[in-house]
């Protein structure tokens, strides 16, 4: 449950990371899409300014206006190709946990089935004990038998050697 738990929570933060990413890499992408509408304005700009070159006060203007529309243009966004890697990323991760997460909740049954199980393996256990005990003490029975044989046989060879010599 605990990883489960855990998991889910990885899964959760991996989208909300997700949905972040997506949403910067939209406002790029939009930024990026402003910038080119710019930088066409300005290409417009200086062709019209070239347009107008045999009037010097209309080149004057134009040149004026190209020149701060493409002092306003600025710096090209960055590209969204780094924001494409992370949500590849992201999307792997999710795709991980959600599968580990899966596999987690179909052990669940095994541990449950295990769990039930347990009490009537103990009993098993216990009873092979038993009659393991039974087989020890058995055992040790006929080896104080044999053992009892022993002591009487090694008192009756004396008196037989003894009973040789007397005939």
């Amino acid at each position: 449950p605990g990883e489960i738990a855990a998991g889910e929570k990885a899964i959760n933060d991996a989208k909300a990371k997700r949905e972040q990413v997506k949403k910067d890499r939209d406002a790029r992408i939009a930024a990026l899409k402003q910038f080119d509408e710019r930088k066409a304005n300005v290409a417009k700009l200086e062709k019209d300014a070239a347009a107008v070159a045999s009037d010097p006060a209309k080149q004057k203007a134009a040149a004026d206006a190209a020149a701060k529309a493409k002092q306003e243009l600025g710096n090209a966004p960055a590209p969204v190709a780094d924001l494409d890697k992370a949500l590849a990323e992201t999307d792997a991760a999710i795709k991980s946990n959600a599968d580990a997460v899966a596999a987690k909740r179909a052990e669940g049954p095994k541990i449950e089935a295990a769990v039930k199980a347990a009490p009537d393996c103990l009993k098993a256990a216990e009873a092979a004990a038993a009659k393991g005990k039974e087989a020890l003490f058995a055992a040790q029975a006929a080896a104080n038998e044999v053992t009892d044989e022993i002591a009487i046989v090694q008192r009756a060879i004396p008196s037989l050697k003894a009973a040789q010599f007397n005939v």
